[in-house]
């Protein structure tokens, strides 16, 4: 058999294309229970952050910004 049935294996015989863990059951547990739905904690100053994004997006969008790569 090739492809699909034989799947994707590393070096320890580990199927890395089906062999992953239930997270959607841990999700709906989490949300059930008001559990976290992330495992990022969000930094003190995350409103400031968010903030001066989306000024330089507007200021991208108005186009008073030039961006150079």
């Amino acid at each position: 058999f090739n492809g699909y049935l034989v799947g994707r294996g590393n070096s320890k015989d580990v199927d890395l294309n089906r062999n992953f863990p239930d997270l959607n059951a841990l999700m709906y547990y989490y949300e059930k229970h008001n559990g976290q739905n992330h495992h990022l904690p969000l930094p003190d100053n995350w409103e400031l952050q968010v903030s001066n994004n989306q000024c330089h997006i507007h200021c991208y969008r108005r186009g008073d910004t030039v961006y150079s790569e």
